[in-house]
């Protein structure tokens, strides 16, 4: 591989830590992950009771974006309203 090559490579890793989208995805549960991945990441097409996994992607998500290494637990509908 040419030098180029690799430095492509370095920088993908690189942005790929600092995409707050990246951070949040491996702060989820592989079974979280594995939900919003298969429905495109679509609350709408979540169940009401898969809401939770909506609460734990966003608080996730919102971590990441704020520096934080792990999001607000939430365990259930009940935590996420609070």
């Amino acid at each position: 591989m040419t030098s180029l090559g690799k430095r492509l490579q370095r920088l993908e890793r690189v942005h790929a830590m600092r995409d707050p989208i990246q951070i949040a995805k491996g702060m989820l549960s592989d079974t979280d992950l594995d939900l919003l991945e298969k429905l495109g990441y679509n609350k709408a097409a979540l169940d009401p009771s898969q809401m939770a996994v909506w609460f734990r992607w966003e608080s996730a998500l919102e971590a990441a974006k704020a520096g934080r290494k792990y999001p607000i637990p939430v365990l259930s509908d009940v935590y996420a309203r609070l």
